[in-house]
């Protein structure tokens, strides 16, 4: 009863605010929204904040009436709307991502004004990926939000009747609007930006193109770059010398400092060595930062006058320096953040009850501060290496154009191969794990692969020899060249296997303890396999079952076996099915080998006659068509075919065709059966002999 009158009272006043209002005031009931509430909205006079404000007092007008947690609840959906409402307005009348003006190219570039060209497009280049990431951070709110508009529709457009519950939610779709149309609004913004930088970044980089073919040197210059050289070799040497000084310092107070447990104390000596190690790296990297400008200077004043090939030489050194310096570089940042981050969670967890709480903790902000100071050094230098790569670049221009391009392009394919050559060495001797406490590199981790390799392709290569030359040998059995192919190749493996082994440093001396392990495995679920292997080295040796006989076994698939493998046999149907069967099956259960001592069948073919019929006739007639037939063996030692009465039957008399068939078909026991009854069924038919059919006398009384 109490949400009855609060509905009947919240629709008076809805109906008393509609009537009082002012003809240009918005009226937007959430709980009565239509599909196109907002371009309706849209269409209302005035402007976008005005018409907000209205609807926003119109609002709170309407949530007095509610109960009182909903009213809670739509109060706070209300004001989020005022926020978004503001934040729209703000955004559309925000001012275009402000873009760098460009200046037109001079016909003359120095060294130094090239390189703030290539900063400037270094700089734009993270702008626009910056901005890139605000983009995408905008699509992904943006398609939040209209799922939750989807979910949020979905519900509200399927009640008919207005109620609190649908004004809250009437609420939340006119928030979730307002928000989305507001990235929409910053997401534009950003596009715009991306689009301006991207042709900013675009006519630096003719502007640097310009500047390539433009640069200009003085002999002043030179003189500068020359004595500046001099004192950076002076600085280089007594950074050097005072970090190995710090080292001898660190190894003599400090033993612990690489451990998660060091002290602070050892921490911060440790922080002290890298920022000697860093400012050894930034005054190596100055030197030969004016090292290789001196030299473009040079080539850019006289040409003539300089050793080309020297050049180049020195050139690959100094390309070779900056990449060594860009990895330590790298490994130095890594290790200086995560000290910063090990530290500030130390000092998160530092409580003041613990002993020397002021000492510790002044200890761990020192580290933090230095740490810090390193690190800011480490971008610093790593803006540096850039600026000298990109003016050994522009060296290796010189140097191409003024030695020839297909020379040119010969020296740096040779001097790319050496590093490559040089690195892969790198590579191919960084340990890649351990064996116990040998360390196993790449070299020994290929070595092994390629031993394995060879052993399967020798293995292969020999069995197929061994089965080629036993084609030319006649009296060879087929089954006892397998059997013999078959304990090469494993042999050949296992040997190859340990050899592979022995090359990664593998220590044979622990083979009890595999296998120990190797027990622990058949215990717990290798049993069914070590069962099948075992089975197969069985069948391999007894050769009571060998490839090329003809079994039957108890689950009733019966075939020719085609391969004994380490697991399973494969038999072949006659029907061409290939049964794969577990190889402790062949062993444990009964087998039947039709072909076991020799590959010759005795087929029993039933036929019957009728009552009265020359019996003597029936017999010498079938056993004369039996050895006319071409699968009938005929071989010394088995007997000819013979035809033998069985029985007195209720039609006639039945009658047993004995018979010895050829290898070909005792594999073929369905084939050769009908050939016999087509055999029989047409001597009797051309003999008058009457096959009887089944008779039922039936006497009525």
């Amino acid at each position: 009863m109490r949400f009855l009158k609060n509905l009947t009272a919240l629709f008076f006043i809805f109906i008393a605010c509609s009537l009082s209002a002012a003809p240009e005031d918005v009226k937007l009931d959430p709980a009565t929204l239509k599909p196109q509430w907002w371009e309706a909205f849209n269409e209302e006079p005035g402007t976008l904040v005005n018409k907000g404000n209205q609807m926003i007092d119109h609002l709170k007008v309407i949530t007095e009436t509610m109960s009182e947690g909903k009213k809670e609840q739509a109060e706070e959906l209300i004001q989020r709307i005022n926020v978004n409402f503001a934040n729209l307005d703000k955004l559309s009348k925000a001012p275009p991502i402000q873009i760098p003006p460009t200046t037109p190219s001079a016909s003359e570039y120095p060294i130094d004004e090239a390189v703030d060209l290539a900063r400037k497009i270094q700089a734009e280049n993270l702008a626009i990926k910056s901005l890139k990431d605000e983009r995408a951070d905008r699509l992904s709110q943006i398609s939040t939000i209209q799922d939750e508009l989807d979910r949020l529709a979905k519900s509200y457009f399927s009640k008919s009747q207005p109620s609190e519950e649908k004004f809250i939610q009437g609420l939340k779709l006119i928030n979730y609007h307002v928000s989305q149309l507001g990235l929409k609004e910053d997401l534009k913004r950003i596009d715009t930006g991306i689009k301006g930088y991207e042709a900013y970044v675009k006519r630096l980089t003719n502007e640097l193109d310009v500047a390539e073919k433009n640069l200009v040197a003085t002999p002043e210059d030179l003189a500068r770059v020359k004595d500046a050289q001099r004192n950076a070799l002076a600085e280089w040497q007594s950074a050097l010398s005072l970090m190995h000084q710090q080292e001898a310092e660190m190894i003599s107070k400090s033993a612990d400092f690489d451990t998660d447990s060091a002290s602070p104390e050892s921490r911060l000596l440790q922080q002290k060595q890298i920022e000697a190690v860093l400012q050894e790296m930034i005054a190596h990297e100055d030197y030969i930062s004016l090292q290789i400008k001196g030299a473009l200077l040079e080539l850019l004043l006289e040409p003539k006058a300089v050793n080309l090939n020297e050049l180049s030489e020195k050139a690959e050194i100094w390309s070779q320096t900056l990449g060594d310096l860009s990895q330590r570089l790298s490994k130095q940042m890594i290790s200086t953040q995560r000290e910063i981050q090990r530290t500030g969670q130390l000092l998160s967890l530092a409580t003041p009850d613990e002993p020397e709480f002021s000492k510790t903790r002044l200890n761990q902000q020192e580290i933090i501060d230095l740490a810090q100071k390193n690190l800011l050094s480490l971008q610093k230098l790593k803006s540096e290496i850039q600026d000298s790569k990109f003016i050994l670049s522009r060296l290796e221009n010189r140097l191409t154009k003024e030695i020839g391009g297909s020379r040119r392009a010969g020296q740096i394919t040779v001097q790319y191969l050496k590093m490559v050559w040089t690195t892969l060495g790198e590579w191919i001797d960084t340990p890649f794990f351990h064996i116990g406490t040998r360390p196993v590199h790449l070299s020994a981790l290929l070595k092994f692969i390629a031993i394995l390799m060879i052993t399967f392709w020798g293995s292969s290569k020999l069995v197929n020899g061994i089965n080629q030359w036993a084609v030319t040998k006649k009296r060879i059995e087929k089954s006892l060249l397998y059997r013999i192919s078959r304990l090469i190749y494993y042999l050949m493996l296992t040997i190859g296997f340990i050899i592979a082994l022995t090359s990664l440093g593998f220590d044979f001396s622990s083979f009890l303890i595999i296998a120990g392990a190797l027990g622990v495995g058949l215990g717990f679920g290798l049993q069914t396999i070590f069962n099948n292997f075992t089975s197969g080295l069985i069948l391999l040796f007894e050769s009571q079952i060998k490839v090329g006989d003809f079994v039957e076994i108890v689950s009733g698939v019966r075939g020719e076996v085609k391969e004994i493998n380490v697991r399973s046999t494969i038999i072949t149907m006659p029907d061409g099915l290939d049964v794969i069967v577990p190889n402790s099956e062949m062993v444990t259960t009964r087998v039947v080998n039709w072909t076991l001592n020799h590959p010759y069948r005795r087929l029993r073919v039933p036929f019957s006659v009728a009552y009265g019929s020359d019996y003597d006739l029936v017999k010498k007639v079938i056993e004369e068509g039996a050895s006319k037939l071409n699968l009938t063996l005929v071989k010394p030692g088995f007997s000819d075919p013979d035809v033998m009465m069985k029985e007195f039957a209720d039609s006639g008399v039945n009658f047993e065709l004995f018979v010895w068939v050829n290898e070909k078909y005792a594999k073929r026991p369905f084939k050769a059966m009908s050939d016999y009854l087509w055999m029989i069924e047409r001597v009797l038919r051309e003999n008058e002999i009457e096959i009887p059919f089944n008779q039922l006398d039936i006497h009525i009384k």
